[in-house]
């Protein structure tokens, strides 16, 4: 960019858009030419009153090579992202050599399924598939930590569930083909939690479709706050997902609130 500058190439301005759910966004640029091809750079800013998590795309990249993308400290590279925003302004640039035909960010939650809380003596029933949260398969790079809780299956429960960035997954076997609800075991001091659940990939209970569980009064420390929660479907009835034997895969993402979580069930 240097040499282009010493050669008197000015930069040419860009402008673009961004869909940002309901609404569009102007985007500003410029484009250097060098002399192994031109690079573009775009940006906007984001105002974002509370904390938000949507599917970012870049409609129509013409680039050989996938463009760059910055947002705060993170960057990634690709045309898809999955993207955690905390409230407050958000700087989101895109880099590369191609142009596109506009940005699209569309939050991943249309709306939440409130989950029904069960009695206190829920408990594992044969035939449950049971899952101790403390020991997951796979977690983002910002992790929760197994700790010791006052009644918790095993003594100890998943925590630090809090910001948004956050996912973890669970691998469990499937003995037989059949329809499985989902129940879970959690504790939290806040007044609702929303959270999003996948199993293989697949959104549940639905596509776009959070599920939100009420506070229990406390994370466990002292005593026994854990409250059991049973994920409904649109309809407002268990929402069940039919699996195949053999190996899956649920994943749990942070949408807002914290949370811990000691033991989830599939249950048929």
């Amino acid at each position: 960019s240097d040499a282009a500058l010493d050669e008197g190439v000015q930069p040419a301005a860009l402008e673009a858009v961004m869909a940002f759910d309901d609404r569009e966004l102007p985007v500003a640029g410029l484009r250097r030419s060098l002399p192994d091809g031109d690079l573009s750079v775009w940006w906007v800013t984001l105002d974002l009153p509370e904390a938000y998590r949507g599917d970012l795309e870049i409609e129509g990249w013409t680039g050989a090579l996938p463009p760059q993308v910055r947002l705060g400290p993170m960057a990634f590279t690709g045309t898809r992202h999955d993207l955690a925003l905390q409230p407050g302004q958000a700087c989101l640039t895109v880099c590369g050599r191609g142009q596109f035909d506009r940005l699209k960010l569309t939050r991943r939650m249309a709306w939440t399924a409130p989950a029904r809380r069960l009695a206190a003596d829920t408990a594992p029933r044969p035939g449950d598939i049971v899952i101790e949260a403390e020991a997951p398969s796979a977690e983002s790079e910002q992790r929760g930590q197994a700790m010791e809780k006052v009644a918790a299956s095993g003594g100890r429960a998943y925590c630090q569930l809090d910001e948004p960035v956050q996912w973890v997954e669970w691998a469990f076997e499937v003995p037989e083909r059949r329809a499985y609800g989902l129940l879970l075991r959690v504790a939290s001091e806040y007044a609702e939690v929303t959270r999003e659940f996948t199993i293989d990939g697949r959104p549940f209970p639905g596509e776009r479709v959070g599920v939100s569980m009420t506070g229990t009064g406390g994370w466990c420390r002292s005593r026994d706050d854990w409250g059991w929660f049973e994920v409904l479907d649109a309809d407002g009835r268990p929402a069940t997902v039919t699996l195949e034997p053999g190996r899956h895969v649920l994943r749990l993402a942070v949408t807002v609130g914290s949370q811990n979580v000691d033991q989830i069930l599939l249950r048929p």
